[in-house]
């Protein structure tokens, strides 16, 4: 099957379930938001200000992309119970976690008690602070590494 026709019948389900104009909703405004993301650094109004950047907490890109895995969790937990038994809505809750870890700073919280009671030995080439910023990512099974400090 060519890729045309993949894509094709993939648009056809999408409209079928109603899904299409959800995905597009959800990804029309990417591309705008790192367009915008740029321009912040360029100083361009009315994008000079910090809301506008991915770097920071509560922006709007960030809060954009709270909303796509709140989604992305609802369909997972709801819209696919039958296909997938247990394993969509356990994934859909761990999409959960991670935004309320991220939202309330849970990681970060924790990364500073590790550090505030010795807790994790300095000797394995990892930062104190890491330790609790890769914390989210240790639960949902995906290695990440940790810049910030």
């Amino acid at each position: 099957m060519r890729w045309q026709d993949r894509l094709a019948a993939g648009i056809r389900a999408g409209r079928r379930t109603g899904a299409l104009p959800l995905l597009v909703v959800l990804l029309l405004p990417v591309p705008f938001l790192l367009v915008v993301h740029q321009l912040h650094y360029w100083d361009v109004p009315p994008f000079g200000s910090s809301r506008w950047t991915v770097n920071g907490d509560r922006t709007v890109i960030e809060v954009f992309g709270y909303v796509q895995l709140l989604v992305a969790a609802a369909l997972l937990a709801f819209g696919l119970r039958r296909r997938g038994g247990p394993v969509h809505p356990a994934w859909g809750a761990t999409l959960v976690v991670m935004v309320l870890d991220d939202s309330l700073g849970l990681h970060e919280r924790g990364g500073a008690w590790l550090k505030h009671r010795d807790l994790v030995p300095g000797s394995l080439g990892c930062r104190r602070r890491s330790w609790g910023s890769s914390s989210p990512g240790s639960c949902s099974g995906c290695r990440c590494s940790s810049s910030s400090g």
